[in-house]
């Protein structure tokens, strides 16, 4: 069993090794978001079967997505060659896949997960994110909120889904549950700490959409479930000038560094007005 994933835009940024897979297979299971994206792994092969159809709203995800592992093994326990398809990553929040691929191999097939473009790798592309610089916090909006840890105000940091948070069953989402959210984030950064709502552009033709905020209007937002939201680092973290004497940096070069990483973040938001209403792409 291969598991593979067509990136947010499909075809553009499927690799040639999951097309390969996609045409080779003698089933293939898939999820994909677009009809365009449908359409094309009907196309590579015409075995192709949605597993959309086990989406359930009075169900629990989790069962929604045992059906799903349950129906992708069936093949493979059955000596086929199965390929299952994911919109996006499959290594990223895509819980049928990882499953997959755990139940199949302590069952003694063999399977594996090829990787694949995820929104977040959009986002750092888009915005122009380098997290080599300054480190990057990513969490899933949900697990966020009920699970409290430290987090750095100095570190970027990505959050997944803030437009289902507290949604479990698919269908369920409230909007205490993203009041819940900006007001954590509130207490972290202030409230009028700018960020951005971002969703990848999911057709080549199309642009990726970032909206600048302050914090405290995050709740009128209405984000979707595919937009990241992506919040800015609020201090710059001191030096440590004796271990930049250890490494062989002079004063000035420590000087030079705080302030690139400082003007760094100054840039991403020139880049759209925060001030300005409504959506805009990035030019």
């Amino acid at each position: 069993m291969v598991v593979v994933g067509t990136g947010i835009q499909a075809i553009a940024q499927t690799t040639i090794g999951a097309q390969s897979c996609i045409a080779e297979a003698d089933e293939v299971l898939y999820l994909a978001g677009e009809p365009f994206a449908r359409h094309w792994v009907a196309s590579l092969n015409p075995r192709a079967e949605s597993l959309s159809p086990f989406y359930d709203g009075n169900r629990h995800l989790l069962l929604t997505y045992g059906l799903m592992v349950e129906r992708i093994l069936r093949g493979v326990r059955a000596g086929l060659r199965v390929c299952a398809v994911f919109y996006g990553s499959p290594a990223v929040l895509v819980h049928a896949a990882r499953e997959a691929v755990a139940v199949a191999r302590s069952e003694g097939y063999p399977a594996i997960m090829l990787p694949a473009v995820s929104a977040e790798d959009c986002l750092l592309a888009d915005l122009g994110i380098d997290p080599g610089r300054r480190g990057l916090q990513s969490y899933e909006a949900t697990d966020f909120v009920l699970r409290p840890r430290p987090v750095d105000t100095s570190v970027p940091m990505v959050l997944w889904q803030v437009g289902v948070v507290g949604d479990h069953r698919g269908g369920t989402y409230t909007q205490d549950a993203l009041s819940a959210l900006t007001a954590v984030l509130v207490d972290l950064y202030g409230a009028e700490h700018q960020v951005v709502l971002y969703q990848a552009a999911t057709l080549a033709v199309c642009d990726p959409i970032a909206d600048w905020l302050a914090l405290r209007d995050l709740v009128q937002a209405a984000p979707s479930s595919s937009t990241l939201l992506f919040v800015p680092p609020n201090l710059e973290p001191p030096i440590d000038r004796a271990m930049a004497e250890r490494l062989g940096f002079d004063p000035a070069e420590v000087s030079s560094l705080a302030e690139a990483s400082v003007s760094l973040y100054r840039d991403i938001g020139a880049r759209v007005d925060p001030g300005a209403a409504g959506r805009q792409p990035l030019p």
